[in-house]
């Protein structure tokens, strides 16, 4: 599967989070595709699926099973989409949890009102 960002956990790294495009920019091809193979390989992820019909997915690669569970948990949410002025996100259509790279829990979320700590 093909998926718009990929993250993966590193604690370096502003917010904890190195995504593929950034990694690109910042001449951290390396690095970043030496620690994807190594998460992806592990297989704790969590795939976040934009909801309001919009075709927009992420995945996130964890270096623990705990970390990925908290992020399925709770943490998600701060990863919601706002488009425009629009006070309403666009919720998840689909929220899944992976271990070992066996997919063990999906759920959905609905959309949320704007807040400012929330990333964008």
């Amino acid at each position: 599967m093909s998926y718009d960002r990929i993250w993966i956990e590193r604690k370096e790294y502003p917010g904890g989070w190195l995504e593929r495009g950034e990694a690109e920019k910042k001449n951290l091809n390396e690095e970043f595709y030496t620690n994807y193979s190594r998460l992806h390989a592990q297989g704790h992820a969590v795939v976040l699926l934009a909801g309001k019909n919009h075709l927009f997915d992420e995945l996130f690669l964890f270096e623990s099973l705990s970390g990925a569970y908290q992020f399925y948990e709770h943490d998600f949410q701060k990863w919601e989409s706002f488009l425009g002025d629009d006070d309403e996100g666009c919720g998840f259509q689909e929220v899944s949890l992976y271990q070992d790279g066996h997919l063990v829990a999906t759920k959905s979320s609905a959309p949320t009102k704007r807040l400012e700590t929330q990333h964008q």
